[in-house]
């Protein structure tokens, strides 16, 4: 990258079981140690929190019985899953990580 230009980077979070095809999960910390000699932090989003919400909006998108094909509702049930269930600002709920760093 240019001296300027973002990086943006997402990983599971280390909250997260280890999932087999992985090697690690991260912190906050743990991530940014691997690229603070040339990057610095612009901004950091901590996502999908496991909600009640989200747990719902889930089952109606991923389940075997029946898919959502009416764009209305599937818009309406993204608008939900936005606004409740993408960002949490605790780290300690996070299932994944969202950093935007950029070039020293």
């Amino acid at each position: 990258l240019k001296s300027g230009g973002h990086l943006y980077i997402t990983v599971p979070h280390h909250n997260m079981r280890l999932h087999k095809k992985h090697f690690q999960h991260f912190t906050k910390a743990s991530l940014l140690a691997y690229f603070e000699e040339w990057y610095e932090l612009d901004e950091v989003l901590f996502l999908h929190p496991p909600t009640r919400m989200s747990r719902i909006i889930n089952k109606l998108l991923f389940n075997n019985h029946f898919a959502i094909r009416n764009r209305p509702i599937l818009n309406m049930v993204y608008e939900i899953y936005k606004r409740r269930c993408l960002v949490t600002i605790n780290e300690s709920d996070a299932r994944r990580i969202l950093m935007v760093l950029k070039k020293k």
